[in-house]
């Protein structure tokens, strides 16, 4: 089981979590492209610590909306949604190549990721034009059944899906995630969060009301901006 992690999302002096300290505890780091968070200098430094720390790379793309943190949907065709993720991986694809790595996924942020688990057209378009995109990258949906038809879009173009679930958020009975705007949201509780951990790599997780979720995943997901991320990940990676 690989753990992943969403990196980068500072922006100039401004910084969002110790990304340093969270490299050596992950496998993949989700590293912001600019639109959410993220820019030019933080990408560089997170790419070359990647290096150092053996980490792999992904582009998370997002929409342009850095005053919302890029958790707002923004009304857009599926020709805008298109270009900003190969704007976002592009620029992230050339400073990784100058550093003598390859991004190897895309995982969208936030808003846009949940819109492309119900936009189906458009998930299939992004998907066509990936396909395209140099160094062919997978892209990082989510696990369990309410990720289903988007993975089942993605394979359908080709692509190699990397599925994703998550230790530090909630889960509703049908497997999407509880809304941030609903308390219970994000687990803090080591407790907790073990739980969920374990339940996910048994491909059987355990709701809060006791019903169980199947849930097969390739990768755990841990937010750099959870509560005790540094020690969450440490812990998860000594047992994984």
């Amino acid at each position: 089981m690989l753990i992943n992690c969403d990196l980068g999302e500072g922006f100039g002096a401004w910084q969002m979590a110790p990304d340093l300290e969270l490299l050596p505890h992950i496998h993949l780091a989700n590293l912001a492209c600019g639109f959410h968070a993220g820019d030019p200098n933080i990408m560089q430094r997170t790419i070359q610590a990647g290096i150092t720390h053996g980490v792999r790379l992904g582009a998370h793309v997002s929409y342009p909306d850095l005053a919302g943190f890029g958790r707002r949907a923004i009304p857009s065709t599926t020709e805008e949604v298109i270009n900003w993720c190969l704007y976002q991986f592009g620029s992230l694809y050339a400073m990784a190549l100058a550093s003598g790595v390859r991004v190897e996924y895309v995982k969208p942020h936030g808003a846009l990721y949940h819109r492309l688990h119900q936009d189906l057209h458009t998930l299939q378009q992004l998907c066509a034009s990936m396909r395209q995109w140099p160094g062919h990258p997978s892209i990082m949906l989510l696990a369990g059944p309410a990720g289903a038809k988007a993975r089942a879009v993605a394979d359908q173009e080709g692509l190699h899906v990397i599925r994703e679930a998550f230790v530090d958020r909630a889960y509703e009975a049908d497997g999407r995630l509880r809304s941030r705007q609903l308390s219970g949201a994000v687990l803090s509780d080591w407790d907790q969060i073990e739980t969920q951990a374990r339940g996910i790599l048994n491909g059987h997780l355990i709701l809060h009301d006791g019903e169980g979720l199947a849930l097969e995943a390739d990768t755990l997901c841990v937010h750099s901006d959870s509560p005790g991320a540094v020690g969450m990940l440490s812990r998860l990676k000594s047992w994984i």
